[in-house]
């Protein structure tokens, strides 16, 4: 009997006992217990995301051709030192673009006339011999200032504004040996009203350059545009548009001429790429203290196709941009970590299959995304931005009125514009061409069926370097 009574004391004890530790863990006595969180299974990250967050290794690719180094330069003054093994550059200049000629509204007899079109900047292109460690002086012209506009209501043949010259870019080694320049365009010339009550007003003259402005034209009493700007060399130092004389308006301004140098530098033994959209980490190898590192944005979307109505039958979407392209060289420390950054391509337009003449314009593509390469402290960062998507095509604004194909975007190649519809559809224009194949912009979408557009192509970051 005295074994039984000692076993229920002990089963008795240990169940309050039991009941306190629970009290315990519940914190019942003011008490706090750590819990562990469980670690995460990293083949549990979605794998599926736009830009996947995940740090990788890059994928080594191949050595042999030669990367070429690309600087492009905007409006100001700048030095450019030749760098290390280089001996050779292509360089091109391009003057700023001229302003457009101001609109005038002229009298109620003869309606004055738009402005002309500012001239684009001319270009020079040469190949020169260079010395490691030379100083060159980097110019690069503004474009020309508008013409104002006129807004006087009397026949004395009064002449809005004309636009200013671009002026000129330049490229010139420090002791003068080297000394090559492009002029920027002429201004479009400013509309102007009659000499009298008899004589009707007529549009500006356009300005010369390497692609001269269009002339303006005479008012009619629903007023008419200013003439168009000269197209730029390579897409800069365009010519700004003439103003227009119903308001009137000023004219634009013309674009910023530029300065582009390209070089070779030697042949890296060792190349490494990251070419799918997302980003990653690379570490400079032991014995590397510089990189040759070229960044490339994604591609922008082609713009979607419209099929529109029976009477205007629509148009099909513009290509997509590709991606720009930043390429430099940069001194390192072996050890040293980098962000690598890939734009993902943008998104393609979506199709317009309504019927009805309203002048609706299908889906316009996405912009591509920027890539970019950025050191852990931010000393060095630079970008690549995306391609502009293509804009979707539209059908006419009325019965009367056609459809039209969607522009093609702006990028380091621009994406083809799109082609007004036939009774057999038309096909979306091209998306431009990455560089070294990376960047592609997205076709546009055609009008027949209609498609949406291409998505643009993913952009890269591409490393060159030689170990000491």
């Amino acid at each position: 009997m005295l074994i039984a009574g000692v076993i229920i004391v002990i089963i008795i004890l240990l169940f309050f006992a039991g009941i306190v530790f629970v009290l315990y863990l519940s914190g019942y006595f003011g008490g706090t217990v750590a819990t562990q969180t469980p670690s995460v299974n990293p083949t549990a990250i979605p794998t599926n995301q736009p830009i996947s967050t995940q740090l990788i290794s890059l994928a080594a690719i191949p050595a042999g051709t030669a990367m070429p180094t690309i600087l492009n330069y905007s409006a100001g003054t700048y030095t450019f030192t030749v760098p290390s093994g280089v001996t050779s550059l292509n360089v091109t200049v391009i003057g700023g673009g001229g302003g457009g000629g101001g609109g005038n509204i002229g009298s109620e007899t003869d309606h004055g006339g738009s402005g002309g079109g500012g001239g684009s900047g001319y270009f020079n292109t040469q190949t020169i011999t260079v010395t490691p460690g030379q100083n060159y002086t980097v110019t690069v012209g503004a474009g020309g200032m508008g013409g104002s506009a006129y807004e006087g209501d009397i026949n004395d043949g009064t002449s809005a504004s004309n636009g200013a010259s671009g002026t000129v870019s330049s490229f010139v080694s420090s002791d003068g040996s080297t000394n090559f320049q492009a002029n920027g365009g002429s201004g479009g010339f400013g509309g102007h009203d009659g000499a009298d009550a008899s004589s009707d007003g007529q549009g500006g003259a356009g300005g010369a350059g390497y692609a001269s402005g269009t002339a303006g034209q005479s008012d009619s009493s629903s007023g008419a545009p200013g003439g168009a700007g000269g197209a730029g060399y390579l897409g800069y130092g365009a010519g700004g548009n003439g103003g227009d004389s119903a308001t009137p308006t000023s004219g634009d301004s013309g674009v910023s001429g530029d300065v582009t140098i390209s070089y070779y530098l030697p042949t890296p033994t060792t190349y490494v790429s990251a070419t799918s959209a997302g980003m990653y980490t690379f570490i400079v190898p032991s014995g590397v203290t510089s990189l040759n590192v070229t960044v490339i944005g994604g591609g922008g979307g082609g713009g979607g196709g419209n099929i529109g109505s029976e009477n205007d039958n629509g148009g099909s979407g513009g290509g997509g941009g590709s991606g720009y392209v930043n390429t430099q060289t940069v001194s390192v420390t072996p050890g040293q970590n980098f962000t690598i950054t890939v734009g993902p391509g943008g998104y393609g337009g979506t199709s317009y299959t309504g019927q009805g003449s309203e002048g609706t314009p299908a889906g316009n593509g996405g912009n591509g995304e920027a890539s970019s390469f950025i050191s852990s402290d931010g000393s060095t960062n630079f970008q690549a931005a995306g391609g502009n998507g293509g804009s979707g095509g539209h059908d006419g604004a009325d019965s009367d009125s056609d459809g039209l194909g969607g522009a093609g975007g702006a990028g380091y190649a621009s994406g083809a514009a799109g082609l007004a519809n036939t009774l057999s559809g038309a096909p979306g224009g091209a998306g431009g061409s990455g560089y070294l194949g990376y960047g592609a912009g997205g076709n546009g979408g055609e009008s027949s069926g209609p498609s949406s557009g291409d998505y643009g192509s993913s952009g890269a970051v591409i490393i060159g370097y030689t170990a000491g």
